[in-house]
């Protein structure tokens, strides 16, 4: 069975194609089950709060990032939809997250 990514707080940008990309706070040992050329469920929540699958996506690339390298432009694609992202990335909600693993 595919792997499930929820996207709850991005959903619309995910489906209107503006977000090509996640960036995920996971153990190495968590996201090692994930391979580039995986096709994995898109969901709008996560199944057990009744979330929906909305997309099958294919990951293309993998790596780990330092989270402050995230830029401005990073989190724009996300509003109107959003808008609450760029406000908590940009004022540094993340900065316990120094790492996280970016999945195009």
């Amino acid at each position: 069975m595919p792997k499930i990514i929820s996207f709850a707080w991005t959903t619309e940008p995910l489906l209107s194609g503006r977000k090509t990309r996640t960036r995920r706070k996971w153990s190495d040992k968590y996201a090692n089950r994930f391979k580039v050329g995986d096709v994995c469920y898109a969901y709008d929540r996560q199944p057990r709060f009744k979330g929906k699958k909305v997309a099958e996506i294919k990951i293309t690339s993998i790596k780990k990032e330092d989270i402050s390298l995230a830029t401005k432009e990073d989190y724009q694609a996300f509003e109107p939809e959003s808008p609450h992202l760029l406000r908590v990335g940009m004022n540094g909600a993340f900065a316990k997250q120094t790492e996280s693993f970016i999945y195009n």
